[in-house]
């Protein structure tokens, strides 16, 4: 016969899939009442470059609540460390897509990013 479950258990795994649900949309917060929002937010960047967005989804809640069951509460200061973290990714991320969107463009009038000086 199966334990019955732990509606502790229940209650946080429900809290985990609503902050994955939330950066999934883009809502990152850090504030007081949101330490978690941030850390979420790397793990759901990481996932959804393998997967679907509901699975990226479902992988960063269940991530999410591996970190917190029966685990200290994450500090404030711990969470200004993964808000540090995900807006260096994010700035990353972008400048990448605009070093791409640069590529396109000049390939498309025929030029490359690539030095011509040094080649013979």
């Amino acid at each position: 016969m199966p334990l019955p479950s732990d509606p502790e258990e229940g209650t946080l795994r429900r809290e985990c899939a609503r902050i994955a649900l939330e950066v999934s949309t883009g809502a990152v917060w850090t504030d007081d009442q949101n330490l978690y929002h941030s850390f979420a937010a790397i793990k759901f960047f990481e996932f959804s470059r393998t997967l679907t967005r509901d699975e990226a989804q479902k992988a960063t809640a269940d991530t999410l609540f591996a970190l917190r069951w029966k685990q200290p509460e994450m500090t404030r200061a711990q969470a200004d460390v993964f808000a540090a973290q995900h807006a260096n990714l994010v700035a990353a991320a972008r400048q990448r897509e605009g070093l791409e969107q640069a590529k396109d463009i000049l390939s498309q009038m025929g030029l490359t990013t690539e030095d011509m000086y040094g080649q013979k």
